[in-house]
């Protein structure tokens, strides 16, 4: 009989233990019999054991035992996308994953690492990756993997560029390229501190605005500027990064 017959993949061969019987009398591997040899023992599927009597016993016996797929959602990866942010590009975005499986021998022995290949380890789809929001990717496992892991990352709107700053008596005028597409509107922000830590005046403008008139300021004052795009996508508002900082004192 085979010990645990049913094995999970492991990246190196099987060797499955057998036991042999005789009136129910366990008998001695290696006096009374011993393993010829495994056949198909590595990958997933059916393997084989041919057993042949030594000493007091005679003739061969082939048992299988199976080898079935390793889980796929059990394995690490990198990078964890849910922590990641792309930029909208117009077209379906596609961040790869790795899954790193580590190869065993016998007794968990660890043997190595390896990193899964798309195609022959796994698929990859997605889902809603081509506008802002919330993008979604399927990984099934294959071969000698199964199982899924659903995995998602936020997509933002592109950010624009500040253009010029005009000054004014007590009022600053600010001018930013135009973005048309996967865009709500924009965030103008000025303050008097470089890192806009405070002193901060911030607005929000519909799309198709190209500028911005901050008044009521402070005379004569140095002024530090930024803009980004917004847009709303199913409940949720996603931002761009900040443009470059343009800085101008008023009359």
């Amino acid at each position: 009989q085979m010990e645990g017959k049913d094995k999970v993949y492991r990246g190196s061969p099987i060797n499955a233990d057998v036991n042999m019987y005789y009136n129910d009398i366990k008998l001695e591997r290696g006096k009374d019999y011993r393993v010829k040899d495994y056949v198909n023992n590595e990958n997933v599927g059916t393997a084989s054991a041919t057993v042949k009597g030594i000493g007091n016993y005679t003739g061969e016996r082939t048992m299988t035992f199976e080898i079935s797929a390793k889980n796929i959602y059990d394995l690490p990866y990198t990078p964890n996308l849910s922590d990641k942010t792309y930029t909208y590009t117009g077209k379906a975005l596609t961040p790869k994953v790795e899954f790193t499986f580590t190869v065993t021998g016998k007794q968990n022995a660890v043997l190595g690492k390896r990193i899964l290949t798309e195609g022959t380890d796994y698929t990859i789809s997605y889902v809603d990756n081509k506008k802002v929001g919330v993008a979604n990717v399927m990984v099934i496992g294959k071969g000698n993997f199964t199982g899924s892991r659903i995995m998602s990352f936020k997509i933002r709107p592109q950010e624009t560029k500040l253009k010029k700053l005009v000054k004014g008596k007590k009022q600053i005028k600010a001018k930013w390229a135009e973005k048309e597409k996967q865009v709500t509107g924009y965030v103008v922000m000025c303050s008097t501190k470089k890192d806009f830590s405070s002193n901060v005046k911030k607005v929000k403008v519909k799309k198709g605005t190209k500028k911005y008139t901050f008044k009521n300021l402070k005379s004569k004052k140095k002024y530090f500027v930024r803009v980004r795009t917004y847009k709303k996508a199913a409940g949720m508002t996603y931002y761009s990064e900040w443009s470059n900082v343009l800085k101008i004192k008023t009359r």
